[in-house]
């Protein structure tokens, strides 16, 4: 089985897991239960632990207490679409702000798409945009480890290329604006089926609570 992205979902938190080895490493040592739910990147979908041949046989009984997750994930993903959502729309007022330039003709276009393009390319690099720094929200590895500066900027990427297109005066109006409406539909689609951005997954990141 190839290694990916696995989740591990019990009640309201989400776990990063490396790879398929580490989840029955932690079926083991009964840091799971058998009603976790795990997201699978190769079927693509989510199962119930206990559905999972390759750890079925490891699982602890439902009726059983699980030992904590490991010291590895002491950061939950966070799961919660609201939480996600209001940091989005925390980081879309400044934006709604430089975007009024863009109504001033052909300068004004340039400068908006430009200006817009580099906020929302990078709006994490210091590890949380002004929405997650304000919900108490970081930008990490998928794995759970501290996220890079690169990666940060990575995960950004498809969210400024519309804006970029957008600064190219007359023509940025019908390619630039349709590349930013598929963008941001594709990651709310995404956001709310596989709980990750379009972005995430481009950049092996995650969200998570920032540690106290």
């Amino acid at each position: 089985m190839p290694e990916g992205e696995w989740i591990i979902q019990r009640g309201e938190e989400r776990y990063p897991v490396a790879d398929l080895g580490m989840i029955r490493d932690w079926a083991q040592k009964g840091n799971l239960l058998a009603t976790d739910q795990i997201w699978s990147p190769v079927k693509g979908e989510w199962v119930m632990a206990r559905d999972l041949s390759e750890i079925s046989d490891l699982m602890v009984q439902p009726t059983a207490v699980a030992r904590p997750m490991p010291a590895t994930t002491t950061s939950p993903v966070i799961n919660s679409i609201g939480i996600r959502f209001a940091a989005v729309l925390i980081d879309v007022v400044p934006a709604l702000v430089i975007g009024v330039v863009g109504i001033i003709p052909i300068i004004g276009q340039f400068i908006a798409g430009v200006a817009l393009g580099c906020y929302w390319l990078f709006r994490d690099v210091n590890g949380a945009s002004l929405g997650k720094l304000l919900l108490g929200l970081e930008v990490v590895q998928a794995d759970g480890q501290p996220s890079t500066t690169d990666a940060r900027i990575k995960r950004n990427v498809p969210l400024c290329i519309g804006h970029f297109l957008f600064a190219i005066p007359i023509v940025g109006y019908f390619i630039g604006l349709p590349i930013i409406i598929l963008v941001n539909l594709t990651e709310v689609i995404m956001l709310l089926t596989q709980g990750h951005r379009l972005g995430d997954r481009f950049a092996g990141t995650t969200v998570v609570r920032k540690a106290a």
